[in-house]
């Protein structure tokens, strides 16, 4: 027959202050890791949101105003046409003025991708949300795509909207597997799953990226929210 004993003060004062060192490691681990993602966070957003192909970039826009160029044409053309057989055009022309100004509305403007920018680095991000929306309503070059989800994720994620955030960073994984953004949107999401609390699907995630065998820094980064998220120490060396 078992008789419980019940604990000594010194056994009491033990249990007491072993709780308090594991309460501190706790609350280190989570300013560790709060204090990693902000700072690992910034790092990534600004070196990948200004990270687009720029060569790409000018091959595209030249093509887009040479199509712009030739429609052009066309219309201006037809407009002649019949003014030559003296029908009226004032009905064409409105139609015509409504064409090039929704057209207009929908020109991609680099100064506005790099406002979105800018507003997101002096940590205006609400303002930022709505430009980079404002550049996803136009006709962006193909790929800026996975950049302008990149910039309203992050975005989201520096709001603390978890939610939203994932909502930009999923297409990433999604529909963009051949570019740059792919393994660091898994850097992201692997973050928001931790702060989230869900470790498992966290280290999933983070594991799906490692699978991939990145290098560099970017190897380093996933490393060490792997470390954090099973609660161990990051490898501050690497």
């Amino acid at each position: 027959m078992h008789i419980w004993t019940p604990p000594s003060e010194e056994e009491l004062a033990a249990r007491h202050r072993r709780q308090q060192v594991l309460d501190a490691m706790s609350s280190d681990l989570e300013k560790l890791f709060m204090g990693y993602a902000h700072t690992l966070g910034e790092e990534i957003i600004l070196e990948n949101l200004v990270s687009f192909q720029t060569p790409q970039y000018h091959q595209w826009t030249i093509r887009y105003s040479e199509d712009l160029d030739s429609i052009d044409a066309i219309h201006q053309a037809n407009v002649d046409e019949l003014q030559k057989s003296g029908e009226a055009v004032s009905l064409l022309e409105e139609q015509l003025e409504a064409i090039h100004k929704a057209r207009e509305a929908r020109r991609f403007r680099p100064d506005e991708y790099q406002m979105a920018i800018r507003l997101f680095r002096d940590a205006r991000y609400a303002e930022s949300i709505a430009m980079f929306n404002r550049v996803l309503a136009t006709e962006f070059p193909p790929n800026l795509h996975d950049n302008i989800l990149f910039g309203l994720g992050s975005n989201y994620y520096r709001l603390r909207e978890y939610e939203k955030a994932k909502s930009y960073f999923d297409p990433i994984i999604e529909d963009h597997a051949s570019t740059d953004k792919w393994l660091v949107a898994h850097a992201m999401l692997g973050m928001i799953y931790n702060l989230e609390g869900q470790k498992s699907r966290a280290l999933w995630i983070l594991q799906k990226a490692l699978d991939e065998k990145p290098t560099g820094e970017l190897l380093s980064i996933l490393q060490n929210l792997v470390l954090i998220t099973q609660g161990k120490k990051p490898d501050v060396a690497s």
